[in-house]
């Protein structure tokens, strides 16, 4: 049986499409990965 989990995202304007990236101090705009506790390894597709 396969534990899929699907997170349905409408993306807030200023956030990047992304969960993980480099530090916080290089981006000025936000990632999704930080509206909420994702679990490891959440990817993003499509639109």
């Amino acid at each position: 049986m396969n534990n899929h989990r699907h997170f349905l995202i409408y993306k807030p304007a200023g956030y990047l499409s992304h969960f993980v990236g480099n530090q916080r101090k290089q981006r000025k705009k936000k990632l999704l990965g930080e509206l909420y506790d994702f679990p490891d390894g959440t990817i993003w597709v499509g639109r």
